[in-house]
C-alpha cells in the first residue's frame, strides 16, 4: 500500500471533462490531516487525459475509451516514473531516488487500470459492479505486483447521497489477511476508503471532504 498522498489521489477523478479541486481528509491514530488535489480532464481523441497535482507530486494518466489505462506518469521530489501498457504487458521506466528504474509486468490477460484503485473503481461501477480483478503494480518493484479484486458488498449513504459499498482485497487466499472497504459514487469516484496500508499498519479512514469548482 502507498502513503497518504497516493490515497488522496485515489479520491480525485470525476466522470466527465472538468477542472476542479478535491479535498480529502485522512484520520489515523486520532489525528486528521487534509490534502487538496487539482484535477483536469482533457479529451485526446477518444481517450481521456487525467492530470492531477498535489503537494506531494503530480500524475498524468491516459485513459482509453474502454476505461483501461494506456499510460500513467508520476512526478515527485524523489523522481519520475512512467508506466505504459500495450494491453499485454506494462513497461516501467524512470528514475527514483537517484536510481534508474526499468522493468516489465506481464498482464496475463488482466486489464491495467494504473496506480491505486481510482480507475479500477470507475471501470467497476461502469461495468455494473461485477467482480473486477486487476494488478496493482509497484513501479520500483514490478515483480512484487499483486492481483487485486473489487467486489460489491451492497449500498450505503455518503453525506446524504447513495453510494456503492465495495471491498478491495488481494485475489485468492491472501484476501484472508488484508482487505479495505470503499464507498463509490455512481460515476465511479471513490468517496471513502477504510482500511490500512498493509498487515501490521495503523487503521485509517480517508474520505472526500469537498469539491471546489
Amino acid at each position: 500500500m502507498r502513503i497518504f498522498s497516493i490515497l488522496a489521489f485515489i479520491l480525485v477523478c470525476s466522470a466527465g471533462l472538468s477542472s476542479e479541486t478535491r479535498v480529502v481528509s485522512r484520520t489515523s491514530k486520532g489525528k486528521t490531516t487534509v490534502a487538496a488535489t487539482e484535477i483536469r480532464e482533457i479529451a485526446e481523441g477518444k481517450d481521456l487525459r487525467v492530470e492531477e497535482s498535489g503537494e506531494e507530486g503530480s500524475t498524468s494518466t491516459l485513459v482509453a475509451e474502454d476505461g483501461t489505462v494506456k499510460s500513467t506518469e508520476f512526478r515527485a521530489k524523489d523522481g519520475t516514473l512512467l508506466l505504459v501498457s500495450d494491453g499485454k504487458a506494462v513497461a516501467i521506466s524512470g528514475n527514483w531516488k537517484d536510481k534508474p528504474i526499468s522493468g516489465q509486468y506481464d498482464l496475463k490477460g488482466l486489464a491495467f487500470y494504473g496506480e491505486g484503485f481510482k480507475f479500477a473503481a470507475r471501470a467497476f461501477v461502469r461495468g455494473g459492479c461485477a467482480p473486477l480483478e486487476f494488478p496493482m503494480i509497484s513501479p520500483t518493484k514490478p515483480s512484487k505486483a499483486m492481483v487485486m479484486k473489487l467486489t460489491k458488498e451492497g449500498s450505503a449513504s455518503f453525506k446524504g447521497s447513495e453510494a456503492t459499498k465495495a471491498k478491495v482485497a488481494p485475489s485468492g487466499a491472501l484476501a484472508l489477511f488484508w482487505s479495505a472497504q470503499l464507498l463509490i459514487d455512481e460515476a465511479g469516484n471513490i468517496l471513502r476508503y477504510e482500511g490500512n496500508q498493509g498487515p501490521g499498519t495503523a487503521d485509517m479512514v480517508t474520505e472526500l471532504v469537498e469539491v471546489r469548482e
